[in-house]
């Protein structure tokens, strides 16, 4: 946004920042104008003094008017015709005092390189904070409010000061919120713009770290990667029209289920529906067209339903949609919803549902709790290249999937062996896979990424929010003295860095100086299902099947699920992984953990 805002209105980054302050004090205040004493380098364009070493920072006043100023273009007239005046010697320093105090100071310190993977001399530390350490309680500030910003790793960051005798902590947060919808609506406003004009916006919210993960790999990659169709067959008179608008109810009560994403931000359009096809059979043709049928992301709708009639009381639901609309975990309130608008429909009733819990509410949480990176840092120190199973031949097309049985028996094995062991069942499930990534690669330091749900207790009802909330994040593994050894500090040091979860993975690419951290992520569901719920999701119908796709830009996804008493398993992979025998090993290596648990690490490095 820095960037491509200014460029886009011919301006430097103070006007479009500027703009946006003037909009926030509006809206926290009230205020119709604020005047700003505006800080800037002092070295006008009209003469060179690019290699003039010296003192010339100015400060002058700027008197931002929220109706006048309004827009960028105001806001960058008036600083030309300001600096023009300052350059040519038109307005003094007596010329440029305004007869009251500026309230805010503003200071834009420009664009800074990333924060270095590791300490070196006269560089500031990794985890050192770009702005500074903010000053302390006995300095006097001279004005009321204190702005700085800068850009670093590509992400703007603002810091704001006040005395304490003037404002609480709480005001100047809602300022700061203010502030950011103020430059979430900046950001949008070119890409609203280009969207159809009938379509009105009803609300811009940022990305979660994994929307911006999946929307930079769907507009380059084709296929997209992150296109996920299920498919429910239902048995039973099913009422066409009831489910279109029971669809259309469910956006209604979840309108980030209809945005759209022309740029880094999510669009929600007011009164957005998904998009709803009949068709008649073959089922397998119409599945195979639509999972190959790509969404328009700038445009939507990103969730369609398809109702294929396959015979007489039979029917097959398709729910098309693209990932970067919701997670796992929302998976199945979203089916239990649209049900239940839909029998509601049906008979002609109110919807019993619960008031929904909005998406929204996770954002604001996110905004208020920046992820740490100095843990992530000690964690990922030293971590080689992640590469494993990817090699120089790996290509973009994906090759049918392995499907992997884990039996009653063996699920039941390994619970009692979790419980006496104080580990996770997921937690032997990614031992595994980290045994398994040791001997193909050799090494035994490795790293997968895993889906981990970022869903924060201390949220209320976050546990109902439908949504991406869910992220990806590197799990790293160092296989040294016993297996159990190993699943113990795993297991410890992930749940050491679970507050520190919602991270950009990005940010711990450049963090480690890496340019991809791991080439296989594993997926272990377990968030709460109620599966007679889903078997009968509403009176007269049954579903009598499901068939699932969906997959990564990893070369390689493990995914797995629970299924009845036992467990099922999707090894999806890109040609060219070295994934041959890896699902017969997988399930070897588990059935073996009982008995091997204590044995020294280096024995399972060889296929038993």
């Amino acid at each position: 946004m820095i960037t491509t805002l200014p460029a886009a209105h011919r301006s430097t980054p103070d006007a479009v920042l500027l703009t946006a302050l003037a909009r926030a004090v509006r809206e926290w205040r009230g205020a119709p104008e604020v005047l700003v004493a505006l800080e800037s380098h002092g070295r006008p364009h009209q003469v060179d003094l690019s290699q003039t070493v010296g003192w010339f920072t100015a400060v002058h006043p700027v008197r931002l008017h929220a109706d006048d100023d309004d827009d960028v273009r105001a806001v960058r007239e008036r600083l030309r015709a300001q600096g023009d005046a300052l350059g040519h010697g038109i307005l003094t320093s007596a010329g440029l005092l305004d007869p009251v105090e500026p309230e805010v100071a503003w200071n834009y310190l420009g664009q800074f390189p990333g924060a270095p993977s590791r300490e070196t001399p006269w560089q500031p530390a990794p985890d050192a904070d770009p702005l500074g350490s903010g000053g302390t309680d006995e300095l006097p500030l001279p004005h009321g409010l204190m702005v700085n910003a800068l850009v670093r790793d590509d992400a703007l960051g603002v810091r704001i000061t006040w005395p304490a005798a003037l404002f609480t902590a709480e005001e100047i947060a809602e300022l700061a919120e203010c502030l950011r919808a103020a430059l979430l609506d900046l950001a949008a406003a070119p890409e609203i713009s280009a969207l159809d004009h009938d379509r009105a916006v009803a609300e811009i919210q940022p990305l979660t770290p994994l929307q911006e993960v999946m929307l930079r790999h769907s507009r380059t990659e084709r296929p997209d990667p992150y296109t996920v169709q299920s498919t429910f067959s239902l048995a039973g008179t099913l009422d066409i029209d009831a489910l279109r608008g029971a669809g259309a109810d469910l956006l209604a009560r979840h309108p980030n289920l209809g945005a759209v994403f022309p740029a880094d931000l999510a669009v929600i359009p007011k009164s957005p529906a998904p998009d709803f096809r009949v068709v008649d059979g073959p089922a397998d043709a119409v599945l195979a067209a639509d999972l190959a049928e790509p969404f328009d992301l700038a445009a939507g709708p990103l969730l369609r339903l398809t109702v294929i009639r396959t015979g007489p009381g039979r029917a097959d639901l398709v729910m098309t949609s693209h990932h970067v609309l919701s997670d796992g975990w929302s998976a199945p309130r979203i089916l239990t919803e649209l049900f239940d608008l839909y029998t509601a429909r049906v008979r002609g009733t109110a919807p019993d549902l619960p008031a929904p819990v909005p998406f929204g509410d996770y954002l604001r949480w996110r905004a208020d709790h920046e992820p740490e990176l100095a843990p992530w840092a000690a964690e990922l120190d030293g971590l080689p290249e992640g590469v494993y199973l990817a090699g120089s031949d790996t290509g973009p097309a994906w090759l049918d999937p392995t499907l992997i049985g884990f039996d009653a028996e063996l699920v039941a094995d390994l619970g009692r062996l979790a419980a006496r062991r104080g580990l996770t069942r997921n937690t032997l499930v990614q031992g595994a896979w980290s045994v398994l990534l040791a001997r193909r690669s050799g090494r035994t330091d490795v790293c997968f990424g895993a889906m981990v749900a970022c869903r924060p207790p201390e949220l209320a009802g976050v546990e109902e929010i439908v949504g991406l909330l869910a992220n990806t994040v590197p799990v790293r593994a160092r296989l040294a003295g016993t297996l159990a050894e190993t699943l113990t500090e795993l297991q410890s040091r992930q749940r050491a860095l679970v507050d520190h979860h919602h991270v950009a993975l990005s940010d711990l690419e450049r963090l480690a100086g890496r340019r991809r951290l791991f080439d296989s992520l594993v997926v272990f569901e377990n968030y709460p299902v109620d599966p007679d719920r889903l078997r009968e999701p509403a009176p007269g119908l049954t579903v009598v099947g499901t068939r699932f796709r969906e997959s990564t830009h990893h070369p390689v996804t493990l995914t797995v699920m629970p299924d009845g008493d036992g467990w099922t398993g999707v090894l999806a992979h890109r040609a060219g992984a070295d994934v041959d025998g890896l699902a017969d090993e997988l399930v070897a290596l588990l059935r073996s953990l009982d008995r091997h648990l204590d044995d020294d690490v280096s024995t399972f490095l060889e296929v038993r």
